[in-house]
């Protein structure tokens, strides 16, 4: 399918009939008054944020009507649909009210065809020309993407896209859990083709230091579980129910994050053996060489300390909970760390940001043991600053498995 998206000439998306598709079907009767979507000029004072109460006329129109016709949609919502948008080079969506069109440069709707409505007052608000799903399909297709800031990598660039199809994707909903990894493969295809590198169930492996460091909302209250189906801890694929951000992080003067550990290597299973590794796993397992500190969970004090010592002696650094440094994976984690008196395990650090004056900050993936030596992700944190900043490492450390 995703080559059939890919090299269509046009899509059509009967986004308005999502509701009720087979009764309303492309042409559904429009459910507001085609005048309404048309600007109206009004004689009043209204407030300006500058001026204070200024006298009319004013020029009054809806600028959010493509997010509440389209993105807004029950269509749109659908875990299936993002590989369709984000492939197709164009297309043609029938709304509740309009037609409206999307292709790789731009958005148009029928009462505004030449797109004059959506820049008006492109000084006081964001213009949005295309999608998310468009833009990062553009930089994509052209041999120089565009930076988002001076001097930005392109590899680094097409990261960035892949991070906001991911967080796209994971806010959309699946009627089966375990179509997770089959309705990302075809836009996983799509960067990998582009950007050469591995993929290893969701992530990157030139960027893995980078991408293991996704996070949560579920310590901030957000409701967050693991998929049933099989996906490994380590992972956002095995995230449900929530947000999950996933970028490479920037220090000063947009320096990259130094990396703390190395791939030894990776076990990762199709599903069947000889099946698509970009589709259903029965397993994925990786063998990282990394320094291993440890921690305690200080339930009376809601607290982490992190100590660098296998005898948790010598304290690296004490940690907050109340700060939003210390995130655990799903809700059930957090329940589980609420309740405790006391909780140790294993943590490492996955790489290092420079910040300027000799500080930075270190984010650190915490585990939970499974067997020897092998170890599942639970959570994350950020530690950093003068004195506590881990800059480099040997090379040398120790090795464990993340299932």
């Amino acid at each position: 399918m995703a080559d059939i998206y890919s090299h269509s000439y046009c899509n059509i998306s009967a986004v308005g009939a999502s509701h009720k598709p087979s009764a309303i079907g492309l042409f559904g009767p429009p459910k507001l008054n085609p005048r309404l979507l048309q600007p109206c000029t009004v004689n009043v004072p209204l407030k300006d944020r500058n001026k204070g109460m200024v006298d009319g006329p004013w020029l009054i129109w809806n600028d959010s009507i493509w997010e509440s016709d389209i993105e807004n949609s029950p269509l749109s919502s659908r875990g299936w649909v993002v590989q369709e948008r984000f492939l197709s080079p164009r297309i043609l969506h029938f709304s509740p009210n309009q037609m409206y069109w999307e292709c790789l440069q731009s958005i148009h709707c029928s009462s505004d065809p030449d797109g004059t409505l959506l820049s008006l007052g492109t000084k006081e608000r964001a213009y949005l020309e295309t999608t998310d799903y468009k833009s990062s399909r553009l930089d994509l297709a052209q041999s120089t993407p565009t930076p988002a800031q001076p001097g930005e990598r392109p590899e680094y660039i097409h990261h960035r896209h892949w991070g906001t199809m991911v967080s796209i994707y994971i806010a959309c909903h699946l009627t089966e859990e375990s179509d997770r990894f089959i309705a990302m493969s075809g836009i996983a295809k799509a960067f990998r083709e582009v950007k050469g590198d591995t993929y290893l169930a969701g992530l990157w492996k030139r960027t893995l230091h980078a991408d293991l460091s996704w996070e949560t909302s579920a310590s901030q209250g957000n409701r967050t579980r693991r998929n049933k189906a099989y996906a490994p801890s380590w992972s956002w694929v095995s995230i449900v129910g929530d947000h999950v951000q996933l970028a490479i992080p920037r220090g000063k003067f947009a320096n990259l994050p130094v990396a703390l550990i190395r791939l030894i290597g990776e076990r990762i299973v199709p599903d069947p053996p000889n099946g698509d590794p970009l589709g259903l796993l029965q397993s994925a397992e990786l063998d990282i060489e990394c320094m291993i500190y440890h921690y305690r969970w200080v339930g009376d004090s809601k607290t982490v300390v992190v100590y660098s010592d296998n005898e948790m002696t010598h304290q690296y650094a004490e940690i907050s909970h109340a700060s939003g440094d210390f995130k655990l994976d799903t809700s059930d984690l957090v329940r589980k760390f609420d309740e405790a008196d006391k909780i140790e395990g294993v943590c490492f650090p996955l790489f290092g940001v420079y910040e300027g004056y000799g500080g930075g900050h270190n984010k650190f993936l915490v585990l939970e043991p499974q067997a020897k030596n092998v170890y599942k992700r639970i959570g994350l944190f950020r530690v950093g600053g003068i004195g506590n900043y881990i800059s480099s490492w040997s090379g040398q450390g120790s090795t464990i498995t993340l299932v």
